[in-house]
Order: structure tokens, then C-alpha cells, then sequence
């Protein structure tokens, strides 16, 4: 996760006499996930041109000193905001475009001898950065750029406040931590193997057939839907999505487990087709349906055969 902080969120975390700062708890859990290697945590050349517009010496000077613990990327060339050594780039060409339409919509008529235009500009210049060095998220508590964020967004700029983004990290960082997946099917209902073929009776147990183990564990579950064609859940606790692979017709062929659509609660292959398994880790497994008998339909029982490999690591299965 690559997060780009405004000044804002320096002033509030480094000015620690400040009783009104804000997100300071937010800010500081962000640093600790970048000295921890989780995110990568930047500032622009503005940051320092914002802190020597701040009339307290001392505060000005203490902060300066902690952004050596940054890596600043560039913005916009400008008289007066930028140091010819800093990065900023010429504001001809694709950079000056892009900082023309962010202005358009974070102050479409500022004007240059406007008291407060280099405060806004320099909030432009920021945006220009992050938008360049293509990161994630742009941090700030200002609410004038938390207001605009979804205009922003069709430029690809993602703005969010400190507590909002740190729970978007939180939330990354639960899924990437592997958790042991327990199940409770009976052994005939389960296959321990990475790999292999199974045929079961999918009107017994819940329609519900395990495979794997530990990380690696998926309860597949299934339900009547006739001789050509059957339902698959999301419903079991260890399942995180599932998705139908159209563009296949065999598992070893999937080389994006992620690019597919795990939007929906169920799926129903047909005969043939290849459902892709998403399980609570984030480890992907894949299905082949090979026959399928329906006791409604003239058949014995009802009973699903197919071929499974769940990938070990990453995303292909060829």
C-alpha cells in the first residue's frame, strides 16, 4: 500500500505540545505499518514549503527535522514553491494538464492575488505528486480534499482521512495474516490432497464436500440444479468467494485466479465449466464439473464428479 501524506498529518503527529491535533493515534499506527515494511509511507516537496509558511519558529524547525524520514517525490515546477535540486518537474506537458484540471475542481476560480493561493496551490502541487508517482492513497484531514475525493477519484487520486485509510489497512492486513481453517465434514466428505478427483452424493452432508486442510482448506458446497448444471455456495466459513471461469474449459488454463468475478453469493456451472474457490487466506482453489446425476431425472442418486487443485502459491494453476 503505497500512502502519500499531506502536511496535516506531519503537523499533527510531530507537534506534540498541540491540544487539538487531530488523528494523531490514526497517524502514528500508519508509521508503525511503514517501519514495519506494510506500507510505504511518502510526502511531496510541498510538505516543506507548507512547514516554512508557519509563523512558530521552534514548531517549524522541529518538524523540518523529522522529514529526513521520508522519501519526498516531485510535483509541479513553480516561482517561489519549488528548489531547482528538490524533483519537481517542468509544468509543461502532461504535469501541467494534470495540475490545471485537479485546480478546476479544488478551486476553479482561485486567483493569484488571493490571500490564502499559495496554501491552495500548494494543496494542488500535492495531489500533482501523488497522481504522478501512481500511489494509493492520499492522506489529509483537510475537509476541503475529503469533500472533493470522489471528483478526485476519476483521476485515480484516492483521498481519505487518517482513520479512514488506517482501517482500510487494518483490514488488508487481518485478510494477508494465514489463519488455521478448521472443518467439521465427516471424513467421507473430505480430501485432504491438494489435488485430485472426487465424486460424492451432493444430497448428503449439506451438499457440502472439503478440501484440503489448515490454510489450504475449502468447503465446497452444492445444490441440485439438473443433469447439466449444478449451484455452488459461498456459504461455508471458509469460503471468501467464488467465481465462474468462462474464458477456460480446464484448470490448469487459469493463470489470474483474482481477475475473476467473486461478487456473488452463488454460481451454477454447467457441465464442463471451472468454478474458482476463494477461501478466508486468500488462497485460491479450482473446481472442473465433470458429471453430475440428478435422482429427479432418472438417475440413482444424486451425484457430482470433479477434479479439483487448489494452488499452493499465487494465483496460476498451470
Amino acid at each position: 500500500m503505497r500512502i502519500t501524506f499531506d502536511t496535516n498529518c506531519l503537523i499533527n503527529h510531530f507537534d506534540t505540545q498541540s491540544k487539538t491535533a487531530t488523528s494523531s493515534e490514526e497517524i502514528a499506527q500508519l508509521l508503525r505499518y511503514a517501519t514495519s515494511g506494510k506500507v510505504s509511507v511518502v510526502i511531496s516537496t510541498r510538505a516543506e514549503a507548507d512547514l516554512d509558511q508557519d509563523k512558530d519558529r521552534i514548531r517549524r524547525d522541529r518538524i523540518k527535522r523529522n522529514l529526513a524520514m521520508f522519501d519526498v517525490i516531485g510535483s509541479v515546477l513553480r516561482w517561489d514553491e519549488s528548489k531547482w535540486d528538490g524533483g519537481d518537474v517542468w509544468a509543461d506537458g502532461e504535469p501541467g494538464a494534470l495540475a490545471d484540471e485537479i485546480q478546476k475542481i479544488l478551486f476553479p476560480s482561485l486567483k493569484r492575488e488571493e490571500k490564502r493561493f499559495g496554501n491552495k496551490i500548494r494543496d494542488v502541487d500535492h495531489l500533482v505528486a501523488h497522481a504522478r508517482d501512481k500511489r494509493d492513497i492520499f492522506v489529509t484531514d483537510d475537509g476541503h480534499l475529503n469533500r472533493r475525493a470522489d471528483e478526485l477519484a476519476k483521476f485515480g487520486i484516492v483521498v481519505m482521512r487518517p482513520g479512514a485509510c488506517l482501517s482500510y489497512v487494518d483490514s488488508i492486513e487481518a485478510r494477508s495474516v494465514p489463519r488455521t481453517l478448521l472443518s467439521d465434514a465427516l471424513s467421507e466428505y473430505h480430501c485432504f490432497t491438494l489435488s485430485g478427483a472426487i465424486s460424492f452424493d451432493y444430497s448428503n452432508n449439506n451438499g457440502r464436500y472439503a478440501l484440503g486442510e489448515g490454510h489450504f482448506l475449502f468447503e465446497t458446497q452444492w445444490s441440485k440444479a439438473g443433469k447439466m448444471s449444478i449451484h455452488a455456495y459461498k456459504d461455508p466459513s471458509s469460503i471468501d468467494g467464488l467465481a465462474l471461469a468462462k474464458d477456460v474449459d480446464d484448470i490448469s488454463q487459469i493463470v489470474d485466479a483474482s481477475s475473476y468475478d467473486y461478487s456473488s453469493r452463488t454460481r451454477t456451472p454447467r457441465l464442463g465449466q471451472v468454478v474458482v474457490w476463494r477461501n478466508a487466506n486468500g488462497i485460491y482453489a479450482a473446481t472442473k464439473i465433470i458429471e453430475i446425476d440428478d435422482d429427479g431425472r432418472g438417475d440413482a442418486s444424486d451425484r457430482l464428479d470433479f477434479e479439483f487443485k487448489i494452488a499452493i502459491e499465487g494465483k496460476n494453476f498451470a
